[in-house]
């Protein structure tokens, strides 16, 4: 039987991505996005990521094997439609991880940061100081650090929730890699279904504000203590429609 035999990492490969398309069709599907403008968008999506790797736009187009005219054009489409989350939400939460070891000058953000241009890290910067989520360090106006640490900054504009999306999705997919390909034990995926009275729903929110949330900022707080720290990124999500009568208890 298939499901008996052992993968070849291009067969394995194959099967991760076709599930991980799945959820994509889904939204294509209900958004009524026809099969020409989902691919369109496959497109722009292999795009960005190539260019996020660091290639140029000409290597990028050999990978493509695709025009230089064509990947120009994929190229205006993306800064012009689809960045703007990746660069309110996202570089943000970069930076604020880089901040979290250490202030950091300007220049050595633009270098840790090499496939953002130097204009957007600036942009963010900005936003940052403007936000008080980051403050210039008293010995250099082009230092920064971060302004408390363990404060959280929820926005509720649908460019944030993109962002959060990205970066949701961007952990998914490492955690499948990781699981697969590299090693178990250094990632975690768990989908538990339980049931819960409408009366009870709100304790699960105060469930992850007082014991998930405050346990991850402890163990933040002691990690700077720690002769070796680990980098973890924790992705937690719920979904609770009507009827939930067809799934299996825990």
């Amino acid at each position: 039987m298939v499901w008996d035999r052992d993968l070849d990492d291009g067969e394995l490969g194959e099967r991760l991505i076709y599930a991980l398309l799945r959820p994509a069709v889904r939204m294509a599907m209900r958004s009524r996005l026809p099969m020409k403008e989902l691919i369109r968008l496959t497109k722009l999506a292999y795009f960005q990521e190539l260019r996020a790797r660091g290639l140029t736009l000409q290597e990028t187009a050999e990978s493509m094997n695709t025009s230089m005219p064509t990947a120009a054009r994929l190229s205006r489409e993306i800064k012009r439609n689809f960045l703007r989350p990746e660069i309110e939400h996202q570089l943000p939460q970069r930076i604020e991880f880089m901040l979290w070891a250490e202030p950091l000058s300007r220049a050595r953000l633009h270098q840790l940061i090499s496939d953002h241009p130097a204009a957007d890290i600036d942009e963010a910067l900005d936003a940052m100081l403007e936000e008080e989520r980051i403050v210039v360090s008293p010995s250099s106006n082009d230092v920064f650090a971060l302004e408390s640490p363990g404060v959280r900054l929820v926005r509720d504009s649908w460019f944030a929730r993109i962002g959060s999306l990205n970066h949701i999705l961007e952990n998914l997919s490492n955690t499948v890699v990781t699981r697969f390909f590299e090693g178990p034990h250094d990632a975690f995926a768990r989908t538990l279904n339980f049931r819960i009275s409408a009366e009870r729903f709100e304790q699960l929110q105060r469930f992850y504000e007082e014991i998930i949330w405050s346990s991850l900022v402890e163990f933040d707080e002691d990690a700077k203590g720690a002769d070796e720290v680990r980098d973890v990124r924790l992705s937690l999500f719920w979904h609770a429609p009507g009827d939930r009568s067809g799934d299996d208890p825990v």
